[in-house]
């Protein structure tokens, strides 16, 4: 008579991730992605300005900063690969 085979049961961990939690991860990182180019290429525009750049360029800057500090500090909170 053979063995039946034992189901044993494996609890999730950290080190594994569901798919929805890596789509998640992977849209941040390429997010944060465009959001740096943006913020190099408004860099380049305003060091481009003779005289400075104008209040709203650098208000952009700003902006996308920020949204940049937030995606960093999600993609933290997420964990590393």
């Amino acid at each position: 008579m053979q063995a039946t085979p034992q189901l044993t049961y494996m609890p999730r961990t950290h080190h594994r991730r569901s798919l929805g939690s890596q789509l998640e991860r992977d849209r941040l990182e390429q997010r944060a992605v465009r959001v740096r180019k943006v913020i190099e290429a408004l860099r380049e525009r305003a060091s481009a300005r003779p005289g400075g750049a104008p209040r709203p360029l650098t208000a952009a800057i700003e902006d996308f900063g920020r949204e940049l500090s937030d995606l960093e500090r999600r993609l933290r909170h997420a964990g590393g690969r």
